[in-house]
């Protein structure tokens, strides 16, 4: 009896738009392999397309979404940034910008505590990594939080922005 065996290198995944006769368009996902021989020789075309349209629009709209979210940020008047759940920066609004003299193009997709530079100078957890979790170590840092529900309270002290806004009213 033959062995079979399918051979990754002859195979084709893609997705592409297709013209149904009734005039919609839709979109498909087709997987394609050759099943193949001990020799290498296909024996066997195997594939399978899917309609994929509603995945699609999903897809899109979520993109449609958080250009929304992102246009909403950007045009804030308070200086504003925001981190996503593996802490590189995703948003870094005009306000954020015009405070810390940083450019969004500077800190955008940056990761390592990039977004703590700008107001202490060095790398280092901050009040917004205790948004998501709860953080002893990041917490001893600050001689006050209060948690209200997903609210956190607190006073700190930037040493970066205080010299910058004591450079300028001395100025």
């Amino acid at each position: 009896m033959e062995k079979i065996r399918s051979i990754p290198d002859y195979s084709i995944e893609r997705e592409y738009r297709i013209l149904r006769k009734d005039g919609q368009i839709r979109w498909v996902h087709e997987d394609i392999r050759n099943i193949c021989d001990d020799s290498g020789k296909p024996i066997v075309v195997q594939g399978a397309i899917y309609d994929i349209t509603e995945r699609k629009r999903a897809e899109e709209d979520l993109r449609d979404t958080y250009k929304q979210l992102l246009d909403i940020i950007e045009f804030l008047p308070d200086a504003t940034f925001v981190i996503s759940m593996d802490k590189k920066v995703i948003a870094w609004n005009r306000a954020m910008e015009e405070m810390t003299g940083v450019r969004k193009e500077e800190v955008m997709g940056k990761g390592d505590y990039a977004y703590a530079v700008p107001f202490y100078g060095v790398r280092r957890p901050m009040l917004i990594d205790l948004v998501l979790s709860s953080d002893e170590e990041i917490e001893a840092r600050y001689d006050y939080i209060e948690r209200k529900g997903n609210t956190l309270i607190t006073d700190i002290f930037l040493p970066l922005m205080y010299q910058e806004i004591s450079r300028k009213v001395n100025e």
